[in-house]
């Protein structure tokens, strides 16, 4: 299991290629498939980030 800042750092890396994709797109350069696929892979990785974050105040009784 990937600790929160391993969680992070790829959340952030991947908002990164998704910013570098768009550019593409508007360029004309890139498929907007590919932008798609990691718009959903970040989605992803935030529903992971809230429900291990729901977990951390249910831990701490928040």
């Amino acid at each position: 299991m990937k600790s929160l800042s391993e969680r992070l750092i790829e959340l952030a890396s991947r908002v990164g290629k998704l910013e570098d994709l768009y550019d593409n797109l508007d360029e004309g350069h890139e498929d907007e498939q590919d932008l798609e696929i990691e718009l959903s892979s970040i989605e992803s990785c935030i529903n992971d980030l809230e429900r291990e974050m729901e977990d951390v105040k249910e831990g701490y009784g928040i």
